[in-house]
Order: C-alpha cells, then sequence, then structure tokens
C-alpha cells in the first residue's frame, strides 16, 4: 500500500541542520536525541522533522533533521514551517478565552447568541442550546464532520458551512459523550470572527501569533510567507496539500521555533515574548480537566483545545503525581505533536512531513528521553478514572444482552452471548465469554482462515442508565471506552422505502480532482434495506469515500446513523422536493431508464 523508499537515497547527506541557534543542552544529551531521530528518521523513511524543546521558560534545544525540500536539496532546520493540523484548535480556543477576558462573549451561553444563522435542530430535551464551553470539549452533541468541501481546490466558507449545518441534527445529548467535532472547532472560528469584527486569520495575527513573537506562523499561505513552507510526502513522493475548510480546526502552519515560543507562553502563565496573552486564571482554566461528569466517561482529561493524561514523574529523590498537557495534529502528509509538564516548567514540540511521521512524532517520548537524559527523570503513565456521580455501571443479565449493536460499520448482533461473530472487510471476528464472566476475548482470522492476535485487549457489557453498552478495555493501561450500545432499531416505514433506489450529486459538490484521498469527484449514493435496516452506500472517486451507514428513523424525513462517538447520529434526511440529504451533499433520485 505505502510504497518505501530506497536506504539508498538517504546516503550522502547529513541529517542534522548546520548552524543551530538553540543549542544549551548538554552535549551527551544533544548527541542522544540527535542519534535517536535521526534513526527514526531513517527507520520510518520520513523525508524531514523539526523539534524543539522548552525548559525553565527557554527554547533550550530546537534543530530539524531531513529535508524541508527533498527535490531541491533544502535541508528541514528549526525555522522549517510545517501544517500543524489539529494543533490548531489550542490556538482557536485561547482566541475564545481572550475575548471572553475583553467580555466579548461567555463561554456558559448558547453560541447561537453570537452566530445568529446557526439554527441547528436537536431532538433532544436541550432547546438547541450549544453552549459555547461544550463545543471547547467536544461535548456539545455537534456532528464530527460535515465532509462535502472538507478537502478541496476551492473550499467553501463558513457561512456555507452553517447553512448545512441547518440541515444536520445533534448527535446526543450536550453533555452526554466526548465526541471529536472539526465542524465545532469551526463554529468557535466564526464566534472570533464575529466577536471581534476581524477575520480569523487577522485576529491570530494581531492578538497571538505577534504578541507571542511567532514571526514564522500564519493560517493563509501566500509567497511572501511561504519561503520556508515544507513540501508534504506520500508514499515517498512529493505532494502540494490541498486547503481545508475548517481553518480553525485546523489550517495553521508553524515551525518548531514558534511553536517553542507557544509552550513558552502556558509555561509562563499567559507571558509571551511582547507582554500578557492571556491571564494565568484562564491558562489554568483551558488546561483543567472539564469532561470528569459526562454520561460516558472518558480516562483522558479534555480541556479548551487540550488533553491531558495523568503520569507519574519520579527524580532521584522525589515522585511527583501530575499531568502531561498538549495536543497533535494530523493532515494527510504532516504530522504535528506538543506536550508540556507545567510543574517541571518542560516542554516539546515535534513536526514532520510526511505520511509516515506518525510513527515518530510524538512529543511524549521526546520529553521523556529529554528528561531522562539531560535531567534523570522517568516519566510513566497513570490510569485516571473517573465516573458520573448520578449514574453507576451495573453488570447486565445475559438474557439482557440479545440483540443488535453498530460498531462503526459492523453490524453485531447477539444472538448466542456465548460465541459473539462480527465480519469486516475480510476479517473473521469471534468474541468468546472469559471464564464465564461478560468479559470477552476476540479471536481474528484474515480471509476467514488466518488466525492472529489482537493484542492488549478485552471487551466486556455493561448496564448504564438502562442501556446495555458495549465497552473495550486496554488490558496494558487499564482503560476503558464505550464503542457501541444495544440499538432499538424501528422497521423502516413506507415512507423511507420510497427512497430506495440510487442518486447522484447535485448542487454545490466541492471537488478535489487531484486529491488521492478523500475525492468525493462525481459521488453516489445508493439507499436500501439491508437486514432490515436503512442502509446507505456512498462511492466517490477515491475508495476512502466508499462507505456503508445503518440508520434509524426518528421521523417520516429524517433518520441518524447508528452507533455512538464520532461518526454516530449522523443526519440522513429527506428535503421538501423529495432529494436526498447526507453529509453536506444533496442528492436527487436516478430516474429509471
Amino acid at each position: 500500500m505505502i510504497k518505501i523508499i530506497s536506504a539508498l537515497s538517504f546516503v550522502g547527506f547529513t541529517f542534522l541542520s548546520i548552524g543551530q541557534t538553540y543549542n544549551s543542552i548538554n552535549p551527551k544529551t544533544k548527541h542522544i536525541i540527535d542519534s535517536t531521530y535521526n534513526s527514526l528518521l531513517e527507520k520510518n523513511k520520513v523525508i524531514g522533522t523539526s523539534i524543539a524543546i522548552v525548559h525553565n521558560n527557554e527554547i533550550v534545544y530546537a534543530t530539524g533533521y531531513g529535508f524541508q525540500n527533498q527535490s531541491k536539496n533544502i535541508k528541514a532546520d528549526e525555522n522549517t514551517v510545517y501544517r500543524i493540523g489539529s494543533c490548531t484548535k489550542s490556538f482557536t480556543a485561547l482566541s475564545v478565552m481572550q475575548l471572553q477576558e475583553k467580555e466579548k462573549l461567555n463561554i456558559n451561553l448558547p453560541i447561537q447568541n453570537y452566530i445568529p444563522n446557526l439554527k441547528m435542530h436537536s431532538r433532544f430535551t436541550d432547546k438547541n442550546n450549544i453552549i459555547i464551553k461544550n463545543v471547547l470539549t467536544h461535548t456539545s452533541g455537534l456532528p464530527g464532520d460535515l465532509m462535502n468541501g472538507f478537502f478541496c481546490d476551492n473550499p467553501p466558507n463558513i457561512d456555507w458551512l452553517i447553512s448545512q449545518m441547518n440541515y444536520c441534527t445533534m448527535t446526543a445529548p450536550a453533555g452526554y459523550q466526548h465526541s471529536y467535532s472539526n465542524i465545532g472547532y469551526s463554529l468557535l472560528g466564526k464566534l472570533v470572527e464575529n466577536t471581534s469584527k476581524l477575520t480569523y486569520e487577522n485576529y491570530l495575527m494581531n492578538n497571538v501569533f505577534k504578541p507571542l513573537g511567532m514571526t514564522s506562523t500564519f493560517v493563509n499561505a501566500t509567497p511572501e510567507n511561504s519561503v520556508k513552507l515544507s513540501k508534504g510526502y506520500i508514499d515517498g513522493k512529493e505532494i502540494d496539500e490541498v486547503l481545508i475548510r475548517d481553518k480553525a480546526a485546523g489550517l495553521i502552519q508553524s515551525s518548531a521555533v514558534d511553536m517553542g515560543k507557544y509552550l513558552k507562553m502556558y509555561l509562563n502563565n499567559g507571558m509571551g515574548e511582547n507582554g500578557q496573552v492571556l491571564t494565568a486564571k484562564s491558562i489554568k482554566e483551558m488546561e483543567a480537566n472539564a469532561i470528569a461528569n459526562l454520561i460516558l466517561t472518558k480516562s483522558t482529561e479534555w480541556g479548551y483545545g487540550l488533553y491531558a493524561d495523568s503520569i507519574n514523574v519520579a527524580t532521584e529523590t522525589d515522585t511527583l503525581f501530575t499531568r502531561i498537557i498538549g495536543h497533535g495534529g494530523d493532515t494527510w502528509a504532516f504530522h504535528a505533536d506538543f506536550k508540556f509538564i507545567p510543574e517541571l516548567n518542560v516542554g516539546v514540540v515535534v513536526l514532520t512531513n510526511t505520511d509516515k511521521g506518525t510513527k515518530m512524532v510524538s512529543a511524549s517520548n521526546l520529553l521523556k528521553l529529554y528528561l531522562k537524559t539531560e535531567t534523570k527523570t522517568t516519566i510513566k503513565y497513570k490510569k485516571a478514572t473517573y465516573k458520573n456521580s448520578s449514574l453507576t455501571e451495573s453488570l447486565p443479565k445475559v438474557s439482557e444482552l440479545y440483540g443488535r449493536y453498530q460498531l462503526g460499520s459492523m453490524d453485531m448482533i447477539v444472538d448466542n452471548p456465548k460465541k459473539i461473530k462480527l465480519n469486516q472487510k475480510g476479517l473473521k471476528i469471534i468474541l468468546k465469554p472469559k471464564n464465564d464472566s461478560l468479559r470477552y476475548t476476540a479471536k481474528v482470522k484474515l480471509l476467514g482462515f488466518i488466525p492472529f492476535k489482537i493484542k492488549h485487549q478485552e471487551f466486556k457489557f455493561v448496564k448504564y442508565a438502562d442501556e446495555i453498552y458495549f465497552k473495550v478495555i486496554t488490558t496494558k493501561h487499564g482503560d476503558e471506552s464505550y464503542v457501541s450500545k444495544k440499538s432499538e432499531v424501528k422497521s423502516i416505514s413506507s415512507t423511507w422505502k420510497n427512497t430506495f433506489g440510487d442518486y447522484e450529486v447535485l448542487g454545490d459538490n466541492f471537488e478535489c480532482k487531484d486529491c488521492k484521498f478523500v475525492n468525493f469527484e462525481g459521488v453516489t449514493l445508493n439507499i436500501s434495506d439491508n437486514n432490515d435496516i436503512l442502509t446507505i452506500k456512498m462511492k466517490g472517486k477515491s475508495k476512502d469515500t466508499h462507505t456503508t451507514v445503518k440508520f434509524n428513523e426518528i421521523s417520516d424525513t429524517l433518520a441518524v446513523s447508528l452507533g455512538i462517538g464520532r461518526g454516530a447520529g449522523e443526519t440522513l434526511r429527506i428535503l421538501e422536493d423529495g432529494h436526498i440529504f447526507y453529509n453536506g451533499f444533496e442528492f436527487s433520485k436516478v430516474k429509471e431508464k
């Protein structure tokens, strides 16, 4: 699937950039870090990577490895600019908190108060209020994505996105679950614009980038600011990555040095190179765990544009229980990650320009390496558990397990609790109870006959708020996540049966004709009955747009996708003219010849 670049292509050049400005660490530490990243670069066939380390309010080390532009033999260095993907969300959250301090908004109020053209429907009892704080923490119940125009040659503006969101319904009640939402952060970008009276780009430039001294950071690339912008690489080939529509969710571009300055701001209670950017109180609020009391709890902590894990920090003389905070970001080619530990006044950033950069982008790994070699400090992750105070899990009766569960595109029918079968794209999965309990282990066969193991994972059923849930357990860390719940699927009505058939796309289809991924050019839709469930099949030009989604009827014009979490609760709607709305696309039925 992914072509391997010949190791010979790496012979004949030095990975490390020359002429480092930031280099005040121990030479032994420097040697270990450089050796590690040179090795990772070659092992994973990554073209270019840059890093920065901040300690005690200074950038103590910053450098680059490999190439910013391989065809032109331009080396990567500490000032090479990369797309930072969803790390952008932390900047958007910071902007929202600045505007709250200026009394331009209140994060405890509905976002519709500031975006009056947003009129999304909710099928729950929360009065359609989309509270800004919940959007910041991905707990509002907004859909995760709306695919039409997300990656394309000419992205539509935010007002077009809002017009499409108004056809959608909320996917879950507020405070029910943590479900990552790009369009939620796109709305926060619009909130910044409406309350500041500036474009999102100009607001960040005037109120974040300049005060922090981030001279190589921007949203929109121009010939003037893109001199140091890295090329992207996929399958070993150079690409020009297309834009994304939801810029406040993932379009910022920055360098390791600039991201180091950004980290310094968090570690210095909101103080930037050119003055206070945010008060210490607001910084602490951004970093604090805001999702401990969800209905479906989560072990990872989430604040505003930041997430955190609990860790033990062990020095030669003491042990500290604390948190490691940050955010990652991924586009097709670029990958970024930053992490910091406030109590130790230390943070790091890793930026890469290659699809395989996911294998070496972990800021946590760099932070561990630096602390271990420079300060003889070790980090170990600790499981954090939270339970909603008003609800308690219980063990369901075996008779309550029978029924249908949706796991992504997999339809799991439990008709024999002692042997549960699942099939997905050539995988045959059998779940069997462990020691006659409701905790299960999995046996998997590839192509139906090649066995292999699923390591560090078990499964269990629980009863919670009178509903049966299916959870995955990571045995290595003890983390548990809700992945599905028992669905009460309605029979397909005659109204929806009349929609069965093939559809072609109409109207605004924002194409990306040269996109290798998420290319919806010529997208089609089919609606059918699949095992008594309303089912759609959608196909665009690239294989990753070929999806099968199952729905439950809410009304004669509204159906929502089954399951829980990101991608569940999505809207399928019959419009007044009989056309079908799904994921920002409008489809008309193909007439029979």
